[in-house]
């Protein structure tokens, strides 16, 4: 009497299908073919949808003004407007798109010659889509989508990711340039003391690796990659007395 049967799965192995067979017991087989009925019916109707609108998130950049004594002032303040975010579930599949109608970024320094630093050109829709019930004549100022499949045994698989963005307009002067560049070398010290020094707590920080848990080691896998190419506009001035030095 025959009392083994064949089962076979099919399985994503990036942009290829691999089949796998084996050999087990008739009960064992009449089991797996009812889990897997049964997980197909649950994950065709298991769908999970979340959209969320936020108004605008601001972050304040402070910096160590020397020449005030040490004390922390503001040095640029950014701002993300009507932020939109869409994600969906389905089974192992998960996709999302998040948009960004406005980027600005302020130099909050009194008296400097350019108050806005980094701000978006606004792009006019090639169609004029609705989106929450009111008509939209600019195209956001960033957009990300994507989509990815989380359970896939040898990779994590990425179906596709596509970046759009508006162009770009920077104004600045090099005394606005040093600051910001001077503040992002302290931030990529760690400094957060009050000297600037960053010299943090390493010690600590060597201990709290190990606590962390285990690590995703599976490769990444981009089927689909488009990313834009984004036309940006400089401006920077030098003082005067910067002028003089060169010129001596």
């Amino acid at each position: 009497a025959v009392d083994k049967a064949v089962c076979g799965k099919f399985m994503d192995d990036g942009p290829c299908a691999v089949l796998v067979l084996e050999a087990v017991s008739l009960a064992e087989a009449a089991e797996r073919m009812a889990i897997a009925r049964g997980e197909r019916g649950a994950a065709a109707l298991r769908t999970y949808a979340i959209q969320c609108s936020v108004a605008g998130i601001g972050l304040s950049l402070l910096g160590i003004d020397a020449v005030a004594g040490g004390v922390r002032t503001e040095v640029a303040y950014g701002r993300l407007s009507e932020l939109n975010g869409r994600f969906t579930v389905n089974g192992s599949r998960a996709s999302g798109e998040v948009t960004v109608e406005s980027i600005q970024v302020d130099r909050t320094h009194f008296g400097t010659e350019f108050p806005v630093l980094l701000h978006c050109r606004p792009r006019k829709m090639r169609d004029r889509r609705s989106r929450g019930g009111k008509e939209r004549k600019y195209e956001p100022a960033l957009t990300l989508s994507g989509a990815w499949i989380s359970d896939h045994p040898s990779v994590y698989y990425v179906e596709y990711v596509v970046v759009d963005a508006a162009p770009l307009s920077v104004q600045a002067t090099v005394e606005d340039v040093q600051t910001l560049t001077a503040l992002g070398a302290t931030l990529g010290r760690g400094g957060g003391s009050g000297d600037g020094s960053g010299s943090g707590d390493g010690a600590v920080g060597d201990e709290v690796i190990d606590e962390a848990g285990p690590v995703d080691a599976r490769p990444v896998y981009f089927s689909f990659v488009s990313l834009p190419a984004i036309a940006v506009s400089v401006t920077v001035t030098f003082a005067e007395t910067d002028a003089v030095a060169r010129s001596s």
